[in-house]
């Protein structure tokens, strides 16, 4: 079957999956495009949304090849010490970067950030720290760090799997969290400590103590560690998640059905578990949307059209992945493989443009067509330059400091898998002031 096909691997190192830089690339011109139509053209942006929403799909490609790359990485290393360690000095240098340049340019423009930096300071910034804030009840200082949170949870899920070896049951845990996403997701509460402050900042406490003590654990491969890590999310998903409380299962469902994708490809499992957790979470979101609605904040929608609009942008995203998977012995445009490679920047920074250049963008629209075309180039283009410094600055020396911790073999020396530096674990996403929409 094409589909499953093995990758290709060259002794030069081409081998690294280009096809799923492709992809990130195409996810995060995506996102850009949700929001920048937001300040540019709000009509195109809605007529878009009549065949599927674009942050959507932009969102659900990237937790797909999250799905797909990340335990990969963990049973490639052997060792969950050194994936947390890769973890923390891939992600964190560039978020906290961002954090700090859009709390500093709040003091130029309050409105850069939201106003529980500056009222609830403690409490936002821990939540941050533990990437968790999404499910913490607090406010993204900005908006497209929730994605972040889901990411978090997924390799939090991953570690614990992997310590209590039921890590290769991947089609089998997505169909669960489908399954749960269905039977509970019209019971659970959503939003259970929201605005109270003081109970979310205990809850941020307790949430940050029990992660931090969790991941040590699972670092020297405590069995503890992974029943705490576990009783986190799940604990975090029953009871505070910020939109509808089926949500979070059908998310998480998503990424580990991306696990069972690559795991049919290598030949773990067999192709029929990949597609019957494909078909279970699909269902499952299609059941889940129409019956509980709540979904990923369609913000000036009809429900019928919002419906309609997130369906469609997750078929296509599993479409556009598939397609992905089938085609990864072609070439890849080097522009589009680039652009994959500095995606996390991109997803990072991106929103900070639109917010500095934003009255510039949204008289534009008065301007006509032509206007409107050269603004989105050059923001785009500032964007891209942006994005390719904090890549080169930031990101890659602290990838390269990391690397030197962990001390062992790069996953681009393993087989056909590529290089750590390549994993993107952040998208952005949909939705309203609150909660925005990638």
């Amino acid at each position: 079957m094409v589909l499953f096909a093995k990758p290709l691997v060259t002794a030069s190192g081409a081998g690294r999956l280009r096809w799923l830089d492709a992809l990130r690339g195409l996810a995060v011109l995506a996102v850009v495009f949700e929001h920048a139509c937001d300040y540019l053209a709000p009509e195109l942006k809605h007529a878009t949304r009549h065949v599927a929403h674009a942050g959507i799909f932009g969102v659900t490609l990237f937790f797909l090849v999250s799905g797909y790359i990340v335990p990969a990485s963990i049973e490639r290393r052997g060792d969950v010490r050194r994936f947390w360690i890769g973890r923390l000095f891939r992600l964190y240098p560039a978020f906290l970067a961002v954090f700090a340049v859009a709390a500093l340019l709040s003091v130029w423009r309050p409105g850069m950030v939201p106003r529980a930096l500056r009222e609830h300071t403690g409490t936002t910034v821990l939540s941050h720290l533990t990437m968790l804030q999404d499910m913490l009840g607090g406010v993204n200082v900005q908006q497209q760090f929730w994605t972040l949170t889901y990411e978090m949870l997924f390799y939090l899920l991953v570690t614990a799997a992997f310590v209590v070896r039921v890590h290769r049951f991947s089609a089998e845990i997505a169909m669960v969290l489908a399954a749960v996403a269905v039977v509970v997701g019209g019971v659970l509460p959503s939003g259970r400590f929201a605005g109270d402050p003081l109970a979310l900042r205990n809850l941020t406490v307790v949430a940050a103590a029990v992660l931090v003590v969790g991941v040590v654990a699972v670092c020297r491969r405590h069995v503890a560690g992974a029943v705490l890590l576990a009783a986190l999310v799940f604990g975090l998903l029953a009871v505070n998640q910020p939109g509808g409380p089926w949500e979070g299962f059908v998310i998480l469902a998503v990424m580990f059905t991306g696990t069972a994708l690559y795991r049919a490809e290598q030949g773990q499992i067999a192709v029929g578990r990949a597609v019957l957790a494909v078909g279970t979470v699909l269902g499952a979101a299609v059941f889940a949307v129409h019956r509980y609605g709540g979904i990923w904040d369609m913000v000036g929608m009809t429900e019928p059209l919002a419906r309609s609009s997130w369906l469609s942008a997750v078929v296509l995203a599993l479409i556009v992945f598939g397609l992905g998977m089938a085609s990864q012995r072609r070439r890849v445009p080097r522009w589009l493989s680039w652009l994959g490679t500095v995606s996390y920047s991109v997803y990072l920074t991106h929103v900070l443009v639109l917010r500095l250049l934003g009255d510039h963008l949204v008289q534009a629209r008065a301007a006509g067509i032509p206007a409107r075309l050269g603004w989105a180039a050059g923001c785009l283009g500032v964007t891209l330059v942006v994005s390719g410094l904090c890549h080169r600055l930031i990101e890659l020396p602290f990838q390269a400091l990391g690397r030197r911790f962990t001390d062992g073999p790069k996953l681009h020396e393993l087989s056909d898998m590529p290089r750590p530096d390549r994993e993107f674990s952040g998208p952005p996403r949909s939705g309203s002031a609150g909660r925005s929409s990638p």
